[in-house]
């Protein structure tokens, strides 16, 4: 290395530590948040309908948005969910989300769909394009041929571009996506105007996880309702039990965590027959790493793999 490269270099990280640094500073000092208590005691578990029992700080990672952030969790189903946020959520997802947590919206869109479409994208994208095409593979086992698709918190529109529906439709708050959306001819749609019986298939891709709480049965039952006589309702969700073992990589931003039981016991609010609610990886841990765990959990359906999923698949009936 040149010493010109080796001065770039340090400077570079020189650089790095201050942002670093800085970071940390700001989130020591930011004021602190308040949570009404008699609000927090009034909400139940939104799976099972018990009383929330513990309070935990939020396990946030880097951004100063979740520093003072809080969950409440249910010792029944493993259930957790952030009672409310400090700042406007829907802001946050609109302007900050893809700059915070994806960095990937720099490509145009044709060159993104192209490392998307080769048989080596690169590593950023491969996960997603992998999990996009799973899903789909998974949904035609029930309906083969998808004439119309609705993907909520759709991002770039990795699965609706794997999906090969004839019409293609999208909820996405973050304007960074919008332009690849755009590309592969996806419609946005507005929560407010999500029609009845119009979609063969609607997929929450790792987006449940981001909702607010409070609108969780709400706007399912509305997709619900969206679905075609004998279309799916498709959901995947990261595995989020932290009240009984420690997973070792970042959940912000999400505001809510489930478990097994508790995606159970949501699915079972909503009009339709399940078809699949489970685990995605087949392997369990049943011994907990955290010394008190607030809740068991029913045997053999503790994920032991953190990169592991929670898929719920829903059919509407005729």
């Amino acid at each position: 290395m040149s010493d010109e490269s080796a001065h770039a270099e340090r400077r570079h990280t020189a650089a790095a530590l201050m942002r670093h640094k800085k970071s940390a500073e700001d989130m020591r000092n930011e004021p602190l948040a308040f949570w009404d208590l008699n609000l927090i005691a009034a909400s139940p578990c939104i799976c099972c309908d018990q009383e929330m029992s513990h309070v935990s700080a939020y396990p946030f990672h880097s951004s100063e948005k979740f520093a003072r952030q809080i969950i409440l969790w249910c010792e029944l189903c493993g259930f957790g969910m952030v009672p409310g946020t400090s700042f406007p959520l829907d802001d946050y997802y609109r302007t900050q989300y893809a700059i915070e947590n994806r960095r990937d919206r720099d490509l145009d869109p044709e060159s993104y769909f192209a490392k998307m479409e080769s048989d080596n994208p690169p590593k950023n994208l491969a996960r997603y394009i992998g999990r996009a095409r799973n899903q789909i593979r998974k949904i035609r086992k029930y309906v083969p041929e998808i004439g119309s698709m609705l993907d909520v918190g759709a991002g770039p529109g990795y699965a609706l571009w794997a999906s090969g529906a004839k019409q293609k439709f999208a909820i996405e708050y973050d304007d960074f996506s919008r332009k690849y959306l755009d590309y592969i001819d996806a419609t946005i749609v507005d929560w407010d105007a999500v029609p009845r019986h119009r979609y063969d298939v609607v997929l929450l891709s790792h987006s449940l996880e981001h909702f607010q709480f409070t609108e969780v049965l709400t706007r399912l039952e509305l997709l619900m309702n969206s679905v075609n006589p004998g279309g799916l309702l498709y959901i995947e969700v990261p595995p989020g039990g932290l009240g009984w073992k420690q997973y070792h990589y970042k959940h912000e931003p999400h505001t809510l965590f489930f478990t097994p039981e508790a995606l159970q016991g949501l699915a079972q609010k909503l009009n339709g027959e399940i078809l699949l609610c489970a685990p995605t990886l087949k392997t369990y841990n049943l011994i907990s790493d955290i010394e008190n765990p607030i809740y068991e959990g029913r045997k053999g359906q503790r994920l032991g793999n953190p990169r592991g999923r929670l898929t719920l698949i829903l059919k509407k009936g005729s």
